[in-house]
């Protein structure tokens, strides 16, 4: 009986498995990441492994859900309000991908990484983009909210990988910086293209508490890892002399993401406050958070790298204070993710001893 309600249990998580739940791996990464730069090793070590942990353990579920039951992967695919969630598992695989080659610096499984995640973008933005500009019914624009700018994360984020390993390549160096770049513009556009959608979204048609969900934070996040794209370049681009070329315009595009990004942040949390404690909407765990802890920590990581990158020491304090906030709300969000599961596995417990006496 025991085995029955486990394996019933597990099948549900599969079937059930939320496409952008590869979030906590991002959020997880770029947490450590932060870290790492504010010179906690041991915590950045401790969130490195956990990370490699909820990666594989995703990545089973994930697959396990795709083979056994694909009508569901599809209709999520399909679906406007899911779709761009899949988006996660690129960006999760990049920044594990950066976290290899800048703590073990063990640039083979980066570079195992980023193919995994190039392809992966190819076969999810083409794909994705495909099944709903075919679709029969008209896009409500009502589904516009922050996980849409995962388009411009995913191509970031492989943006940033690419320019880390560069080095490490030396035979291809300019090849991968050539990708990078491209990917890099490429993401700026497809930020700017996709956020005026959703600030038309939250200006001119009505916004209801539950509508204003956690990934709106990547209305931050998605600027500030278009800034830390920005950054990468310009702290490597001594070897490559057209890359020196450039170097004034992408300092400007720099600037002007992390000013961007720095602007939503009040915006945001008005509005959370305005959802919370104005309409009093409950508190509870949910997936969607690790979108929220996510764009903290890209912010503090972004800082950092632009503060070096253009020599701006006045910034450092504000990644020490976000890195602060980025591992508090990662610590929260865990401890959620943790009594929701301890709370299914009660319930299910219960209703095997209640069957078992009934027997």
């Amino acid at each position: 009986m025991r085995m029955v309600k486990a394996g019933r249990l597990i099948a549900q998580c599969i079937k059930e498995l939320f496409p952008g739940y590869f979030a906590l791996v991002m959020a997880t990464g770029i947490v450590s990441i932060s870290a790492h730069l504010q010179e906690e090793q041991a915590v950045a070590g401790l969130l490195f492994l956990l990370n490699q942990a909820a990666y594989i353990a995703l990545s089973v579920l994930s697959l396990a859900r795709c083979i056994v039951y694909p009508s569901r992967a599809i209709a999520d695919l399909t679906n406007p309000a899911l779709a761009p969630a899949f988006l996660t598992t690129v960006a999760g695989t990049d920044i594990l991908g950066v976290q290899f080659a800048l703590f073990d610096q063990n640039y083979e499984m980066g570079f195992a990484l980023w193919i995994t995640g190039f392809f992966l973008w190819i076969v999810l933005i083409y794909g994705m983009l495909t099944a709903l500009v075919i679709r029969e019914s008209a896009l409500n624009l009502t589904v516009m909210n922050g996980s849409w700018l995962m388009v411009a994360v995913a191509t970031q984020s492989v943006a940033v990988l690419a320019m880390m390993l560069a080095p490490w390549l030396a035979a291809r160096q300019e090849v991968l910086v050539f990708s990078s770049l491209t990917l890099y513009l490429l993401g700026c556009v497809l930020y700017f293209l996709i956020i005026l959608l959703i600030i038309y979204r939250l200006i001119l048609l009505p916004l209801e508490p539950e509508e204003f969900v956690p990934s709106y934070w990547i209305n931050m996040g998605a600027a500030a890892i278009t800034t830390l794209a920005g950054a990468t370049p310009i702290l490597h681009s001594s070897n490559i002399p057209w890359l020196q070329n450039i170097i004034p315009f992408l300092k400007g595009m720099t600037l002007l993401s992390w000013a961007f990004g720095t602007w939503w942040i009040p915006f945001i949390i008005i509005l959370s406050f305005w959802r919370y404690v104005y309409k009093g909407f409950p508190i509870a765990y949910d997936a969607g958070y690790w979108s929220m802890v996510f764009p903290l920590g890209m912010y503090s990581t972004c800082t950092y790298e632009m503060a070096a990158a253009m020599e701006i020491s006045i910034l450092r304090p504000v990644h020490w204070f976000f890195y602060c906030a980025s591992l508090s709300a990662w610590i929260v969000v865990l401890a959620g993710f943790i009594r929701r599961i301890a709370a299914t596995m009660a319930r299910e417990f219960l209703t095997v001893l209640i069957v078992l006496n009934l027997l």
